[in-house]
């Protein structure tokens, strides 16, 4: 019906939260994928601590071979919706008892599209839940997802940035319009590569091993 009165719609399907959704798989198998132009995902780690960055990648392969599996292709995939609640580890159900620190919650938004955008995944667009928090209860997760401090009875914690709001920022000032090249990793140390329009390499790097250490890189001439 959609594609009958605007064929020009952009029609995302899916909304799945794991590339091996039974749900998903039930979808592509009565047919469902010819009716889409994009699938919708929704990669959330409720595990906390640290962003788990080889499961998204699997599970975007596996959406990846889904639809090759069903349709013959692969279609684009937008991150629609993720996030990481940096509070609420006394409630909010069985699957949301563990939080991310603060400081984390920016980092491992930047990892993320760090690894989406230099292995050239099939991600066409990442969306994060969310910029403000909607609450301002501690125990609760969902009061917790915004980069941004809700509104407080102290003034001065009104409307505050969490640190993942001037990570993001930063991200946001050197990497907009940055094309990926490539991204390795060894032994806990992630390297991911890119390039600027105007030739400039540039670079998003980490550790995982747990402790400091020091790499030489070399990103090519410019």
């Amino acid at each position: 019906i959609v594609k009958k009165n605007a064929p020009q719609s952009l029609v995302v399907g899916g909304a799945v939260t794991t590339g091996g959704s039974y749900f998903m798989d039930a979808i592509l198998e009565a047919g469902g994928g010819e009716y889409m132009d994009a699938i919708s995902f929704h990669p959330y780690d409720w595990a906390g601590g640290t962003y788990n960055l080889k499961w998204l990648e699997g599970n975007i392969q596996t959406v990846n071979d889904l639809f090759i599996k069903y349709t013959g292709e692969k279609k684009p995939i937008i991150i629609d919706e993720m996030g990481m609640h940096t509070d609420g580890a006394l409630g909010g159900g069985a699957t949301q008892t563990a939080k991310y620190a603060e400081d984390e919650q920016g980092a491992s938004y930047m990892k993320i599209f760090g690894v989406v955008r230099s292995k050239n995944l099939g991600v066409d667009g990442m969306y994060y839940y969310d910029l403000v928090d909607d609450g301002m209860l501690s125990t609760t997760p969902e009061h917790n997802f915004g980069l941004v401090e809700s509104n407080s009875d102290i003034p001065s914690m009104q409307y505050s940035a969490k640190p993942g709001f001037v990570q993001m920022t930063g991200l946001n000032k050197f990497m907009w319009d940055a094309e990926g090249v490539e991204c390795v990793e060894k032994d806990g140390i992630w390297l991911c590569n890119f390039k600027k329009p105007n030739g400039e390499n540039i670079a998003i790097a980490w550790t995982e091993v747990g402790s400091e250490c020091n790499v030489d890189l070399n990103l090519g001439d410019s």
